[in-house]
C-alpha cells in the first residue's frame, strides 16, 4: 500500500536510507520539516507499506519553474529490491503530479558504476537521460539527469 509519510515512519525511513547508503540519514529530519509544518510545504512524501515501511519517495517543485518537479529521493529497502516497490512509488508520484497539472518530472542520480542499476531503472520506467554534469557531487562524481513528460 502506498500512502503519505507519517512522523512515525521516520525511523524505518532512516533505516532504508542507511541500508542503501544514499546520504546520512540524520539529514532526513530537516528534509521533512516543511512537510510536517503548518501549513505544509506542498511537497510529496510517500512510503510503500508492506507490513512495515519498505520504501519512500520525495518530490518537490523546482524553484522558478511552472509545473516542473524533481523526484529527489527514491529508496527501497535492500531486502525488498526487485518487488516493484520503486516503480509503484514513482508511478504514484507521477499520478499525483498529473492531477496537479505538473508537466515535467526530473530525476537526478550519480554517474558512478554502483548507480548503473539505478540509471537502468529510470530508463526502464520511461525517463530519458537529458544531461550530465561532471564533478557535480564531488570531484570525479558527476550527476546524470533524467526527465519524463507528464503531459498527455
Amino acid at each position: 500500500m502506498i500512502r503519505s509519510l507519517h512522523p512515525s515512519d521516520l525511523p524505518a525511513a532512516k533505516a532504508i536510507i542507511d541500508s542503501v547508503g544514499l546520504f546520512p540519514s540524520e539529514l532526513l529530519d530537516d528534509m521533512v520539516a516543511g512537510y510536517f509544518a503548518e501549513p505544509p510545504s506542498g511537497e510529496i512524501w510517500l512510503v510503500v507499506d508492506d507490513h512495515g515501511v519498505k520504501g519512500l519517495a520525495y518530490a518537490a517543485p523546482e524553484r522558478m519553474t511552472s509545473g516542473t518537479w524533481n523526484n529527489l529521493l527514491l529508496a527501497v529497502a535492500a531486502d525488498s529490491h526487485g518487488r516493484g516497490f520503486g516503480a509503484a512509488l514513482l508511478a504514484e508520484v507521477e499520478r499525483q503530479l498529473r492531477a496537479a497539472r505538473a508537466h515535467l518530472l526530473l530525476v537526478e542520480t550519480s554517474d558512478q558504476m554502483e548507480f548503473a542499476r539505478t540509471r537502468r531503472f529510470y530508463s526502464h520506467v520511461g525517463y530519458a537521460e537529458t544531461g550530465r554534469i561532471a564533478d557535480f557531487y564531488q570531484p570525479g562524481e558527476g550527476k546524470v539527469i533524467f526527465v519524463k513528460s507528464l503531459a498527455g
